[in-house]
């Protein structure tokens, strides 16, 4: 048993070579608490000197030898025993126990390799909800407290006078280190007055700065204003306890009890309230602040009617020969839609109603009649210098010539 002994104190000398499964510890109390994913077979503890004793839990449940010394417990097995993977109460200390007076562990298997140990973080006796401690803002200047009917300060600057008001609560105001620095103070049925008359100061530093008397709380006192020596204002507050949170009344989740902003304000998407209705108008597809816009014809997005066409399809202007509305199709002279007039001309090139088809030859002026020709008449620029023969002559015309007329006609009634 001895040389088992002697064996464990030595493979403690290099425990720290060798790894395998965790042990997690945690106080409660002085009971020294674990959960082991691997059986323990022996364990060490250092301590400060906080530990006067060591006995009990499932080190001795199981058979483990458990000494203290003024900086070691040591518990280990004569006879080869472990404590079992689980969890439980490890060992009970006595002593002034806390987490920090607890330097080190070493854990050890049965076969005398080490376990990675860790432990948890020591929760506070009310569970761990512990109070936010209040506190003046960052760039305070004068911090104050009310002590009872003492106005206590911490101050980073000499104070060189002071003054503030009060609800009717303050009775009297005297004494503290204001009196103490040569301070003339005074109290009203509303303010509170402190100043020297020789230039005295309230040095940098804490403490009473003068004593209330009266019913006074912190809700009584208002409007501090706080100077330094060269009667530029200080910053006054007291302590406040940081509620964070959005603190922004625009905010979606704005919180009034809050006054630190956390950065966790939400905001509305735009065109929408919080509660996800539109604040604009809906557009005609019914877009909250869309612009599709409906055409002249009510069609939400729509192009409006076609060029001259109404909402209803009717033309609003003449068709052609087609039948298309503002078409520009002509009808030739021979009735035909676009045509080229070629339909109804004869074979002298003529339209096929014309009575007297004309045509020149050189000076020959030929003709082809479907009628009898009594007489004719034209009239030129000018360019006819005499006019002659043909059927009109041998026809018994008498045929005659100005300077802007071709006239012929026969005084016998005969005819071409």
């Amino acid at each position: 048993m001895i040389k088992r002994a002697v064996l464990f104190l030595q493979f403690i000398l290099f425990l720290s070579f060798s790894f395998s499964q965790q042990v997690s510890l945690s106080l409660d109390g002085n009971n020294l608490n674990y959960s082991s994913t691997d059986d323990i077979g022996g364990f060490q503890i250092f301590h400060t000197g906080c530990v006067d004793g060591a006995s009990g839990g499932d080190a001795t449940a199981n058979g483990f030898t458990v000494s203290t010394s003024g900086t070691v417990v040591l518990a280990f097995s004569f006879t080869g025993s472990v404590i079992p993977a689980g969890e439980g109460t490890l060992v009970e200390l006595s002593g002034d126990i806390n987490q920090d007076c607890l330097t080190n562990f070493i854990f050890s298997n049965v076969n005398g390799q080490a376990l990675e140990w860790e432990i948890s973080e020591q929760s506070s006796d009310d569970g761990g909800n512990v109070e936010p401690e209040a506190s003046c803002p960052d760039g305070t200047e004068v911090c104050l407290t009310l002590d009872g009917g003492n106005l206590d300060y911490s101050s980073t600057s000499d104070i060189a006078g002071f003054q503030f008001s009060h609800d009717g609560c303050v009775d009297g105001a005297s004494g503290g280190d204001a009196t103490a620095n040569g301070f003339t103070v005074s109290a009203s049925g509303t303010t509170v007055l402190a100043f020297s008359f020789t230039g005295s100061v309230v040095p940098v530093g804490e403490g009473t700065l003068v004593e209330l008397t009266g019913n006074i709380s912190e809700d009584c006192l208002s409007g501090f204003i706080f100077s330094n020596i060269l009667g530029q204002p200080l910053s006054v507050s007291f302590p406040v306890i940081d509620v964070l949170g959005c603190t922004d009344d625009t905010a979606c989740n704005f919180d009034e009890s809050a006054n630190t902003d956390n950065g966790t304000c939400e905001y509305p998407e735009e065109n929408f309230d919080c509660d996800g209705n539109c604040t604009a108008d809906l557009d005609c597809n019914g877009v909250c602040a869309g612009d599709a816009i409906e055409d002249e014809c009510g069609i939400c997005e729509g192009d409006g009617p076609e060029e001259n066409f109404d909402c209803d399809g009717n033309c609003l202007v003449g068709t052609d020969c087609n039948g298309e509305c503002g078409g520009s199709a002509l009808e030739d002279e021979c009735g035909i839609c676009e045509g080229d007039g070629s339909s109804c001309s004869n074979d002298s090139g003529c339209s096929a109603d014309t009575d007297v088809c004309l045509s020149l030859d050189g000076g020959n002026l030929n003709y082809s009649s479907t009628s009898d020709i009594a007489g004719f008449q034209f009239s030129h620029d000018g360019c006819v210098d005499g006019a002659a023969g043909g059927d009109a002559t041998a026809n018994g015309f008498t045929v005659s010539a100005s300077g802007t007329t071709v006239l012929a006609f026969s005084f016998t009634g005969s005819v071409v």
